[in-house]
């Protein structure tokens, strides 16, 4: 589909009253979803959930995924099976941060990908902009990285709430002592 097409995409949603939307193998780039951005907004368009599955995806085009979020208030972000390369997920922290965007649910699938200290390193500053949940599916993470991310949630200044884990464990943030 054309670059403009994407604009077009974000009317029809609107015309409609869709409240979500799945790009899947689409070979998503900055300026595909830099126009699907300009039409939501254009419309003032609301999402409930964007879900991405694009291998090809290049770092740059998860830029515009939180202001994508920002914009339409989503509720649940969804990216599977993205090959998420360091470089992929600090571009989508990196957006987050400079947009003040929020992500109440941000679920990351990937298919048995063996999280190195980087990629965690990535997921706890991800959490600065997840609030409600980060929901990490097949992904292989030994005790430590797990540990990380448990000290983050309790630790950090994380907003978020609760990690979902591979294995199905759950941890939620510890209630602040406040007098």
């Amino acid at each position: 589909m054309p670059v403009d097409g994407y604009r077009e995409i974000a009317n029809t949603l609107n015309a409609v009253g869709c409240k979500g939307i799945q790009f899947e193998n689409c070979e998503l780039t900055r300026g595909k979803l830099s126009e699907f951005y300009s039409g939501c907004k254009d419309n003032e368009l609301s999402l409930s959930r964007l879900n991405i599955v694009d291998s090809t995806m290049l770092p740059d085009a998860y830029y515009d995924v939180a202001n994508i979020v920002k914009i339409t208030k989503c509720t649940i972000l969804y990216l599977r099976y993205c090959d998420l390369s360091i470089q992929k997920l600090e571009s989508l922290g990196k957006s987050c941060k400079e947009s003040h965007s929020l992500i109440p649910r941000l679920g990351i699938n990937w298919s048995n990908l063996t999280a190195t200290d980087g990629h965690i390193s990535i997921l706890c500053d991800l959490m600065m902009c997840a609030v409600e949940m980060l929901a990490l599916f097949n992904w292989e993470i030994d005790v430590k990285g797990k540990q990380r991310l448990i000290d983050t949630l309790h630790l950090g200044n994380s907003k978020i709430q609760r990690i979902q884990f591979p294995d199905g464990s759950n941890v939620y943030k510890r209630a602040s002592m406040r007098n």
